[in-house]
């Protein structure tokens, strides 16, 4: 988990999406070198954003084929393979998005997970953030556990006229040293009745 960690200090920075650009461009940096692959995402939304140019995207096809030994695609990969910590890349990025979208138009980042060698325990209610901590704690034999906060407070999600998904948070954990899956993946855990 991460506490006292250069991730989360980063993750906590004083930073918003309207940010101007130039403290925008920095914290993208500042992401970077604590080993984040971070993309962007279409404004408000979840779904990711291609600012890459066409010179990019060729070099990217050509990393690919000679990784994989398949030199049949035409295109890039999209979504998630565009995740990057190349700082240069996603300075432009921003640059392009603000150009499109306005000098204050709020920036919308995700993190991939897998290159940034991290695993998220997502809560989206404070029955799951409880139910995950009592679990932690029995597995990890801290009872200090239970009362742990999320690395991120997650705002939750008003859906006609409701909260749904509120109280929740994500935990993030650190998995330096190991080899995560390049698929993606998805776990449920039940403790006292909660999943």
């Amino acid at each position: 988990m991460l506490g006292s960690h250069p991730i989360s200090a980063v993750i906590g920075a004083d930073i918003t999406a309207t940010s101007d650009t130039v403290s925008f461009s920095a914290y993208v940096k500042a992401l970077s070198d604590a080993g984040l692959y971070v993309m962007l995402c279409q404004r408000e939304s979840k779904i990711p954003a291609d600012y890459r140019t066409p010179k990019q995207k060729k070099d990217d096809l050509t990393e690919y084929a000679e990784a994989t030994g398949d030199d049949t695609r035409d295109e890039p990969r999209g979504g998630v393979h565009m995740a990057t910590n190349d700082v240069f890349r996603l300075r432009s990025y921003v640059k392009r998005y603000r150009k499109e979208h306005g000098d204050e138009a709020p920036v919308n980042l995700a993190i991939e997970v897998g290159n940034s060698a991290l695993i998220i325990a997502d809560c989206d209610t404070a029955a799951e953030r409880a139910a995950f901590c009592d679990w932690w704690a029995s597995k990890h034999g801290d009872e200090r556990l239970k009362q742990a906060l999320p690395t991120v407070l997650s705002p939750g999600v008003f859906k006609d006229g409701v909260w749904v998904h509120k109280d929740g948070g994500h935990f993030y954990f650190t998995v330096d040293g190991l080899d995560l899956p390049a698929h993606m993946g998805k776990m449920s855990v039940t403790h006292n009745g909660a999943t």
